[in-house]
Order: C-alpha cells, then structure tokens, then sequence
C-alpha cells in the first residue's frame, strides 16, 4: 500500500473515490444521526480538481481509502466549519490545515488503513515542525475516526484538544 498525495486526481481514481466515499456513509440515521455527507456527485468531482484541496489517497492495486485536507486560507471548501475557533485555540493561517474528509473503503475499515493515512497527513503537515497544524470535527458517529487520529497524534507526540460546543479537535504539539 502507498499512500499520493495529490491535488488534481485523475478521473478514473476520482469516480473509484466518488464510490467509496458513497459506501462510507450507510443510510442509518440511527447510526449517523447527523448527514455526514458533504458533497454530491458533481461536487466531489469539483473537489477532486481543486488544487487548494490536498488529498491523500492509499493505494492498493486501486483506491482503497483517502482524506481530503482544507487550507484554512480557503475556508471555501468547509464553510460549515468554524475556523475561528481554532485560531482562537492557538492555530495560524499559515500553517493551519483541516481535515474535511477521511474515508476508508468499508472492506478495509479495521485494518490500520486509516492510520495510514492519518499518519501521512500528520508527516505532511506542520506537526513535524512543532506547530499546531490542523483539526477536524467529530460528531457521535464520528467518535471512531476521532479515537484513530487520537491514538496516532499522541504515537508522534502531539495532543489532541476538543475545543468548541461542535466537537471540533485542535492538533498540536504537546
């Protein structure tokens, strides 16, 4: 498995994504209470084209999993987030990013491909330089993808801090 990071994907790999974003999400509102999806199809595909959008994809022989990374310089992309209450928190523009998207195909789910990813955005990002660097938002059906990127920040020796009545994550150095 190996892990590109990408910002334009091609559309062969960007339909493989559209489908296994599609299959994360069942339609159980006991379950996932509150509606994860955030793009439809022509969305996505936008998405998938945006250069200020960093993906990272896990590779198998196909997509098998992948995180869609916001700059917070283009709150565009997640105007449902508050990026405000991370600045507040210790975040700056420069090196703040947000991660909107974190999805494994559901046949791999429970076989450490997350923290594969998890750890590429980490070693991508700021946290390597000792900055707060990015944050993402966990509802209750979330709370599995929250304890992953916890257990991972906390391997590389950096906290992860609920801040905001929104379940939002601050992640810094310790």
């Amino acid at each position: 498995m190996k892990i590109k990071v990408l910002y334009i994907v091609k559309k062969e790999i960007a339909l493989a994504l559209w489908e296994i974003y599609k299959k994360s999400f069942a339609d159980d509102p006991g379950r996932y209470p509150h509606n994860q999806v955030n793009y439809n199809r022509e969305s996505f595909m936008e998405a998938m084209i945006d250069e200020t959008i960093v993906k990272f994809v896990l590779m198998n022989e196909k997509p098998i999993g992948f995180a869609m990374i916001i700059d917070q310089r283009h709150p565009e992309h997640s105007p449902w987030t508050n990026f405000q209450a991370f600045i507040n928190k210790g975040s700056t523009k420069k090196s703040f990013y947000y991660i909107n998207v974190l999805v494994v195909d559901p046949q791999y789910q429970n076989s450490l491909v997350g923290s594969k990813i998890v750890d590429a955005i980490i070693d991508w990002t700021a946290a390597g330089k000792g900055r707060a660097f990015g944050g993402f938002d966990a509802p209750v059906e979330k709370e599995l993808i929250a304890r992953l990127v916890r257990s991972r920040c906390e391997l590389k020796g950096l906290s992860v801090e609920v801040i905001g009545a929104q379940m939002y994550y601050l992640i810094s150095p310790k």
